[in-house]
């Protein structure tokens, strides 16, 4: 009796696991069929959330990518989202000094709303 549930379990994460797979695989598709650096900043940070949980070092990879068009295009905020993805990653990892250090970094990317008021 106790069975069933137990394998209708493992047949949902197997079917879960699948269908990240997918999404993976259309954000490459349309990331290597842009030019367009916003479009390129919005799929860079999809990716780096579904490798998540996968492969550290994937999403890595794609968190940089995402701080370097940030970056290039001047989006503060978009700068500390990147860091801040980065950083949970790193806690994810249980690297956690590497992860205070990109918060830190993402605090002090942010813009201050109290000079803009001066």
């Amino acid at each position: 009796m106790k069975e069933k549930p137990l394998l209708f379990i493992l047949l949902l994460s197997i079917s879960l696991a699948f269908g990240q797979k997918r999404v993976i695989d259309s954000l490459n598709q349309l990331m290597r069929n842009t030019n367009n650096d916003t479009m390129r900043l919005v799929i860079s940070e999809r990716l780096s959330f579904e490798w998540l949980n996968s492969n550290s070092d994937s999403s890595l990879l794609y968190a940089d990518q995402y701080l370097k068009l940030s970056e290039k295009l001047e989006y503060r905020m978009n700068e500390a989202d990147a860091l801040r993805l980065a950083a949970f990653n790193y806690t994810y990892t249980g690297n956690y000094p590497r992860a205070l250090e990109k918060l830190y970094r993402a605090l002090k990317t942010c813009p201050d709303k109290r000079e803009d008021n001066k």
